[in-house]
């Protein structure tokens, strides 16, 4: 199998046998991750709170999810921000977004995103994170 680089990109076309694709068309391989989180609509609601407090209108902003990879493995992090970023993954529920980005999915997938009894004087929501039991799979990639 030889592989070529189309009009100077990162397309390409891939030829075997008597099979080829054609110079003036360009194959585009895509791939899709993502991601399954839960939330109750306790924890919506503590969100919505959080997002009221930093100063979004309803429906504006939610909360992000992150993880860091650290010599002690992998760290997870929860903030509020105004917008999702371009490549966020934006998971909706009980009327509140969710952004993470693609490298945090693969380690946040089946997870749920509860919230803490306990809030602070402010009012402010310790969210915590409970992941799945790990399988000896990997992620599954969506093409």
């Amino acid at each position: 199998m030889r592989r070529e680089e189309l009009d100077g990109d990162r397309d390409l076309a891939f030829r075997a046998g008597n099979n080829s694709v054609d110079a003036g068309h360009k194959m585009q391989i895509i791939q899709q991750i993502g991601v399954a989180l839960s939330i109750s609509p306790r924890t919506a609601d503590a969100i919505q709170r959080a997002l009221v407090v930093a100063g979004h209108s309803d429906g504006a902003g939610g909360l992000r999810v992150t993880a860091r990879v650290t010599r002690r493995g992998i760290d997870f992090g929860f903030a509020i921000e105004a917008d999702a970023r371009e490549t966020d993954l934006v998971i909706r529920q009980h009327g509140v977004q969710v952004y993470v980005d693609p490298f945090s999915a693969q380690h946040l997938d089946g997870s749920e995103i509860d919230v803490a009894d306990d809030e602070d004087e402010q009012g402010a929501a310790a969210f915590t994170l409970t992941l799945p039991k790990r399988r000896a799979a990997r992620p599954k990639l969506v093409a």
